[in-house]
């Protein structure tokens, strides 16, 4: 009805005068006479982050510089807007069928000699300092289409005093280019020999002036821009620019389009990355840290929901920066440090490291100086810590008797927070570094790395491991009953597979039951709730729901986890003296003395080294109930649709509205935005690390780089964090609650926390994507005594399920031996 409308209707006289005085302006110019043209549809829904509508309405090419034919493809375009296929997309993408627009685009058809695509940022790593070229010879159409090898260059942009520099040119070998045939239309082949075919599509000016333009064009419009033109005698011709789509959401103070005037250098390194997060952080989560620990937005912010933290108030310390683990987040710093620092600004960076110097470092150096001098007994360090982290527990609750404001709850728990790596920082030290002096005495024996590290694993003070002896003890007795019983076998498989929280119905049925293993196994669940309940995936968000308040994440792991191989409490002290007494045996009666001397204190890392997490944890999880007070507060004023959407906003927010500041209205907004911005961060990956004032995005040095360059397409390379060499079947687990791992199989994880720590138990070996020798998952595997190696990258795009594996815990390496299917 609307097509056959506007075929009835009459070309509207304005329509024709502009585009008459259109060609008559375009005609005669000396560089193109008599061009040919496009008509583009330009429709308001096109290219949108969530649905692209690109190419569902037409375009018409090689238009003849005529009034009447110009002014027809024009109509045409109006028509396809209201075409089936262009409705229909509309429709189930959710938009209005027939309340919709569109622009149409009348252009000349420039008969390219050289033509490409510009990014103004790097749109594989997302750096916004980054410009992506890709050129070929002749027309655009063979580029866009795929259908030769294009040059590629990338270009560092100009930055205050930098100039631009072009940091790499690859040229690709172009078999043929497509040319016009104007003043005709059409376009013809033209085959390339190889000299042809081998030379560069752009001089070094032209990559210079295009790369130039281009960053104008991104200052006009404020955001990064995906740029299409061509060269034509000479000339530069702009094609088309547009947004780029999908690129890590970054915030102003990070983004060199907003931040115009900074030139202090800044080294965003993610917090993800360092406490192996598979997913984006609240707002409120990632406002709660900063405020326990005392920082502003300076220092601690997000992107695309992934909280970062500005390590280069540290790294401005050139002691720091020697020193540094060759992890290799802190490689990255150490590259760009080299090449980017000398060019900015660091006053603030000084003055920020004296702050924490003072507040943090300061006191954990003076302790650790005290310690040296004489060592405290072992006795008062568990003393010291155990009551530290009771306090932590205790401090978390809001004070009953004497309600606090928000800013005072907040305020009483920095207090305590800040405390807390002072009082317990030291002792892990001093424990990391008997450690070491133990491996220094026994290495001249000969003596296996696994043998060392089970002298001070599996110790019973550690709270991950009680967790999963907790965790081990239901899987056995659950196991038991659910054999003995079919029809609550049948019941628990029900209550794992329903997508609602059902896990306490399992729990209230057999607490009905007179069956000694099903009151063991109830008492044994409300154990774990008392002193781990509290946990949970993501438990360092406050968002994050725990197994207290959502049991059946508990109950699926418990269901889901093979015993086998699983050693109790009794085991591991035999098997951690065993090991004691073998590596004793083999050591002179001077280096046992010494060895016997520092074994306590050396002891005292693995023990303890959960416990700061254990306190902080057991903080966020009194605070999470807290603020959801907030939260139904909220919602019954009707500033808040639902009372956990509170997560959504910062405590900066909330403060500001307690102390009249804001009034809180525009929460609802700020919730939908963030939660576009959550969902968007968990389809995208995020980088290592972040330079400022430019936005360098990096997630693998330079190093690094080049050596994965050498390795076979069968080969990935990480960091080993636990020695050994095994071969097996890779289970992939994107989620603790619903894998499946047996014994023998090789673990195969995005980043795992203590919920994970059962996975553990039948794995024969461990491959983890991010992380780090201290982080959870090297800590565990040592503990256990098997191979793993960490921060390997793509892993989880490169393992599949049931791939044959070798993993190398001495070389860092993970081997594919075989695919599934193959024979």
């Amino acid at each position: 009805m609307i097509i056959s409308k506007i075929d009835s209707t009459p070309t509207p006289d304005w329509l024709r005068e502009s585009v008459l005085t259109f060609l008559n302006s375009i005609v005669s110019d000396p560089l193109l006479p008599n061009p040919l043209f496009a008509v583009r549809s330009s429709g308001v829904t096109e290219d949108l982050e969530e649905a692209s509508f690109a190419g569902m309405n037409d375009t018409f090419l090689n238009v003849h510089a005529d009034c009447n034919a110009v002014c027809e493809a024009i109509r045409n375009c109006w028509k396809s807007l209201f075409g089936k296929r262009s409705v229909v997309y509309r429709i189930e993408n959710g938009y209005p069928a027939y309340l919709t627009s569109i622009a149409v685009v009348v252009q000349v058809m420039i008969p390219s000699e050289s033509s490409g695509v510009i990014f103004t940022a790097d749109a594989q790593s997302g750096s916004r300092g980054i410009i992506s070229l890709d050129g070929v010879q002749g027309l655009g159409e063979a580029l866009v289409s795929g259908q030769v090898n294009t040059d590629h260059w990338t270009v560092r942009k100009a930055y205050d005093k930098r100039p631009m520099e072009v940091v790499d040119c690859v040229l690709g070998q172009q078999a043929f280019k497509l040319r016009s045939k104007y003043p005709e239309p059409g376009t013809e082949k033209i085959e390339l020999n190889e000299e042809e075919g081998a030379k560069s599509c752009f001089t070094d000016a032209q990559v210079n002036e295009v790369c130039a333009v281009s960053c104008d064009i991104e200052k006009y419009y404020g955001i990064p821009m995906d740029i299409e033109f061509c060269f034509y005698r000479g000339s530069l011709f702009i094609v088309q620019a547009r947004p780029i789509t999908r690129l890590p959401i970054i915030p102003d103070r990070m983004n060199p389009l907003k931040n115009t005037d900074s030139i202090q250098w800044s080294a965003w390194v993610s917090f993800s990355h360092v406490q192996m997060l598979t997913e984006p952080v609240s707002p409120c989560g990632t406002s709660v840290l900063r405020r326990l620990v005392g920082v502003s937005e300076k220092y601690v912010t997000q992107v695309s929901g992934h909280p970062y933290i500005n390590f280069a108030v540290l790294f401005s310390n050139p002691l720091v920066r020697k020193k540094a683990f060759s992890w290799d987040s802190l490689l990255c710093l150490q590259e760009t440090y080299a090449t980017d620092y000398p060019y900015y600004k660091h006053t603030l960076s000084k003055k920020a490291f004296k702050e924490i110097f003072r507040a943090v470092l300061g006191k954990i150096m003076k302790r650790m100086a005290k310690f040296l001098i004489s060592r405290p007994p072992i006795e008062q360090i568990r003393k010291e810590i155990t009551e530290f982290i009771a306090l932590c527990e205790q401090s978390g609750k809001p004070n009953a008797e004497h309600p606090e404001s928000l800013k005072e709850y907040l305020d009483r728990l920095h207090t305590v927070i800040i405390a807390l790596i002072p009082t317990i920082a030291p002792f892990l030290l001093l424990s990391f570094l008997s450690m070491q002096k133990i491996s220094k005495i026994v290495k001249p024996y000969g003596i296996e790395e696994k043998v060392i590290q089970k002298m001070w694993g599996n110790r019973p003070e550690n709270v991950a491991s009680q967790m999963n002896h907790s965790v081990m003890r239901m899987v056995i007795l659950l196991r038991e009953i659910c054999a003995s019983d079919e029809e609550l076998n049948r019941f628990v498989e029900e209550v794992c597979e329903d997508e609602n929280d059902r896990g306490n119905e399992v729990i209230e049925l057999m607490s009905k039951s007179s069956d000694p293993k099903k009151q063991q196994f109830v008492e044994e669940w409300n154990d774990f709730m008392t002193r781990f309940g509290r946990r949970g995936p993501m438990e360092i968000d406050i968002a994050s729901p725990r197994y207290q308040n959502h049991p059946s994440l508990l109950l699926r792991m418990i269901r889901n986890i093979d015993p086998t191989g699983y050693k109790d409490e009794k085991a591991c002290n035999e098997e951690r003296e065993e090991a004691i007494q073998s590596v004793l045996s083999k050591l002179s009666k001077s280096h046992q003395k010494k060895v016997k001397k520092l074994l306590p204190y050396a002891q005292v890392f693995l023990s303890y080294r959960e416990h700061p997490k254990y306190g902080i944890i057991s903080i966020l999880s009194s605070m999470r109930g807290y603020i959801l007070e907030i939260g139904n507060s909220l919602k019954n004023e009707g500033k808040l649709e639902n009372a956990e959407d509170i997560f959504f906003i910062k405590m900066e927010e909330l403060l500001e509205m307690e102390q009249g500041i804001a009034d809180g209205t525009n929460f609802r907004n700020l919730v939908k935005e963030r939660k576009e911005i959550d969902q968007f961060g968990r389809t995208q990956p995020f980088p290592r690390v972040i330079f400022g004032p430019e936005c360098i995005m990096r997630t693998i040095s330079n190093a690094t780089m080049q050596e994965l360059k050498n390795l076979p397409p069968s080969m990935l390379k990480g960091l080993p964090t636990s020695p050994g060499v095994y071969e097996g079947t890779a289970v992939v687990v994107e989620h603790p609650d619903s894998a499946v791992v047996n014994k023998g199989d090789i673990l195969v994880a995005r980043a795992t926390d203590p919920g994970w720590t059962p996975l553990f138990v039948p794995a024969g070996a461990v491959a983890i994507e991010v992380g780090g020798p201290l982080t959870h998952g090297s800590v565990v595997a040592r503990e256990r005594g098997i191979p793993c190696v960490v921060g390997i990258t793509d892993l989880m795009k490169k393992i599949k399920s049931g791939m044959r594996l070798r993993v190398d815990g001495e070389k860092g390496t993970v081997e594919i031996l075989k695919v599934e299917g193959d024979s």
